[in-house]
C-alpha cells in the first residue's frame, strides 16, 4: 500500500493493528503520528511496550514492529495512525528473546498458541539482589503461563521483568510467581498472586508489580497467636506446615459446638494466613483447634462486640 495515503483509524481502548510497511521499523518512529494518544502495545509473543509521555518515548521488550505481524494497541483517545516509510537498511533491533531454561526450570516450557487471551505484567524482584540471566515464571495450578528474563529499564535506571501471560478464560484464574536465581541455580516461590483478566496491563517501568514475599517452608508445625485477640468481628490466624499434610482447623464455642470450619483437607507445606469473620456469632469465648496426624494445638479467642 501507499503508506501516506493509507491512514488507520483507531478507537479509544483496545484495537487490533496491522503493520503495513514492508520493512521492520522501530516502534517510536512507526507510531510517531499517534503522539500521546496511545499508551500500550503488545504482540502475541514478541513483547510489549509502554508509552511514557513525560519522556516522549516507548520502552519495553517490544522494540521493532515487523512486516506481516499484528499487534494490540491501547488508545487513550481515538486517533489516526499513518506509518512512515522504512527502507530495507534499517537495523533490525531485538525484541523479546527466547528464554533459555535450565534443568531445574525445564518444566516452565509452554506454547502460547494453546491460549486465546493475553495479558501483560511488569514485575520487579524486591526480596533479594537480582542479576542477569534470572527468570520469572507465572503459573496457574503449577502450569507455566508466561516467562521473562530480566531487562534494563533506562528511564529509571532499574531492572524489570516484562511478562506476557496467557489464558483460555476471560478472567478469574489465579496466577502465582516463581523466580529462577541463576547464580544459586534455585527456584524461589512467592506468595503474591494476580487474578488474570483479558488484556490486563499490570505495572509499568516506574510502578512495577513487586515480588517481595518469598514462600518459605517452616521447620515445624505451628499455630500462631491470633491477632487481634480480643477482636471484633475479624481476627487473623496463621499456621505453618513443614510437610504436606491433612489439616483440620475448626473454631468451637464455649459449649464445644462447631462455630466454623476454617480448613479441612490436604495442604501443601508452607505458611498460611486465615481470617475468621465472626460477624454472625455472639460475643464470648471461642477456641480454635488445629489438628494434623502429627500435631494438635488449641488457643482461646475472645469476641467482643
Amino acid at each position: 500500500v501507499d503508506l501516506p495515503s493509507t491512514p488507520i483509524s483507531l478507537n479509544k481502548d483496545w484495537n487490533w493493528l496491522g503493520y503495513l510497511p514492508q520493512n521492520p521499523g522501530d516502534i517510536g518512529t512507526a507510531l510517531a503520528s499517534l503522539g500521546d494518544l496511545a499508551s500500550f502495545i503488545t504482540s502475541q509473543t514478541s513483547g510489549s511496550a509502554t508509552y511514557y509521555p513525560d519522556y516522549g518515548t516507548w520502552a519495553g521488550s517490544l522494540v521493532t514492529l515487523e512486516p506481516g505481524l499484528g499487534y494490540l494497541i491501547l488508545m487513550n483517545e481515538p486517533g489516526e495512525l499513518i506509518y512512515p516509510e522504512f527502507d530495507g537498511l534499517i537495523r533490525h533491533a531485538e525484541n523479546k528473546k527466547e528464554v533459555i531454561l535450565t534443568e531445574i526450570s525445564s518444566n516452565w516450557e509452554f506454547n502460547f498458541r494453546d491460549y486465546e487471551h493475553i495479558g501483560n505484567i511488569t514485575a520487579s524482584i524486591n526480596s533479594r539482589e537480582d542479576s542477569d540471566g534470572n527468570i520469572i515464571g507465572v503459573f496457574v495450578d503449577d502450569v507455566c503461563r508466561g516467562i521473562a528474563e530480566r531487562m534494563y529499564f533506562p528511564l529509571d535506571d532499574r531492572y524489570l521483568y516484562i511478562i506476557q501471560v496467557y489464558s483460555n478464560v476471560v478472567e478469574g484464574e489465579e496466577m502465582t510467581f516463581k523466580y529462577y536465581d541463576k547464580a544459586g541455580d534455585e527456584v524461589i516461590e512467592y506468595t503474591e498472586t494476580i487474578e488474570f483478566t483479558k488484556n490486563m496491563v499490570v505495572g509499568d517501568g516506574f510502578n512495577p508489580f513487586s515480588l517481595r514475599r518469598e514462600f518459605i517452608i517452616p521447620i515445624e508445625f505451628s499455630l500462631e497467636s491470633a491477632y487481634p485477640n480480643p477482636f471484633n468481628p475479624i481476627t487473623t490466624i496463621q499456621f505453618g506446615l513443614p510437610v504436606d499434610a491433612a489439616v483440620n482447623i475448626i473454631v468451637y464455642d464455649l459449649q464445644g459446638r462447631i462455630a466454623e470450619e476454617l480448613v479441612s483437607g490436604m495442604q501443601t507445606a508452607g505458611y498460611y494466613t486465615l481470617k475468621w469473620d465472626a460477624s454472625d456469632q455472639a460475643s464470648g469465648i471461642y477456641f480454635v483447634k488445629m489438628q494434623t496426624l502429627e500435631f494438635t494445638k488449641t488457643q482461646k479467642l475472645m469476641l467482643v462486640k
